[in-house]
């Protein structure tokens, strides 16, 4: 058998996904552990919320995205429905462009 080959085994070995689960499962046990994760996941929730306010949505519809399953669906509608501010966007578009007729045909006939 080559040595390089044994190396690749033990390291395999090393890190087996096993390993790791028991590995994280004992580090969440502990209390930084838990406090590690409680961070992650406000950190990952305020951004969320953030993400969601911006785009025109209540900002309570990113604390959906940390249940599992359900930010699946969340994220899908996020990306290809229509989104609040995107509306108001073309709605004042819309405006915009008829104020600005407007102000065309005024300035014609004034001159």
């Amino acid at each position: 058998m080559r040595p390089d080959v044994g190396l690749q085994r033990k390291f395999a070995m090393q890190f087996s996904t096993d390993t790791l689960t028991e590995e994280a499962s004992s580090f969440l046990d502990t209390s930084l552990g838990l406090a590690v994760a409680g961070t992650t996941a406000l950190v990952f929730g305020l951004a969320w919320c953030r993400i969601f306010s911006k785009a025109g949505f209540h900002g309570a519809v990113g604390l959906l995205m940390l249940v599992p399953g359900v930010n699946l669906i969340v994220f899908l509608y996020f990306a290809f429905g229509r989104w609040p501010a995107m509306k108001e966007m073309r709605s004042l578009r819309k405006l915009q462009k008829s104020v600005h007729k407007a102000d065309k045909r005024h300035f014609a006939r004034a001159s």
